[in-house]
């Protein structure tokens, strides 16, 4: 996943969210 922390930078997405983001990314992806 190449790109992701400038990705995170420019929307200014903090750490806390983004662990929140993957977390239910992963779980999206487990279910599906």
């Amino acid at each position: 996943m190449t790109g992701d922390n400038t990705l995170i930078t420019s929307h200014g997405i903090n750490r806390r969210d983004f662990m929140k983001l993957c977390a239910a990314l992963a779980a999206t992806m487990g279910l599906s």
